[in-house]
């Protein structure tokens, strides 16, 4: 199944009530393992990966990918955690994620990572068809139906 990119508005809550608005590409995807070199340029700086397999991990190749923050969100949009590629050494360099939601954004120091609370996803503006098209194409258990009608729905045989 290709992956379904869309761009989104987010709100990085805190703690204290505040929030940070990042615009990032959205990219619904049931692989495992992603080369996020692939998707980055210089329109898309900051990425959102909803991942839809049922694997318990996602292998993000970070390779090159500097200096940027791996913000980690579960299913709800709780943080979860962080990661941090700096670049700091030479060679490859991979992350195991455990989470829904992968944010890859660029490094900011002033960013308190320790009072993160959770990630929204803005809606505002989209109509209730828009919202449940995304929410469906984010669920982890929506596959292709296997009668190449290109559905959701897969017909069930009574015999």
């Amino acid at each position: 199944m290709s992956d379904y990119k869309i761009t989104q508005a987010l709100f990085i809550h805190f703690h204290q009530g505040q929030k940070k608005e990042v615009s990032a590409l959205e990219i619904m995807t049931s692989a495992s393992t992603i080369q996020v070199g692939n998707y980055l340029s210089s329109d898309n700086s900051s990425l959102l990966f909803s991942f839809t397999h049922n694997h318990q991990t996602s292998q993000l190749d970070l390779t090159g990918i500097v200096p940027y923050m791996i913000l980690q969100f579960g299913e709800t949009g709780k943080f979860k955690g962080a990661s941090l590629s700096l670049g700091l050494s030479s060679g490859p360099f991979s992350l195991i994620v455990q989470s829904k939601f992968a944010l890859i954004i660029p490094f900011d120091p002033k960013l308190a990572l320790a009072s993160i609370s959770h990630l929204e996803i803005d809606e505002g503006g989209k109509s209730p068809g828009e919202k449940f098209h995304e929410d469906l194409r984010r669920s982890r258990y929506t596959k292709p139906s296997e009668d190449k009608s290109g559905g959701f729905i897969m017909k069930w045989n009574k015999k």
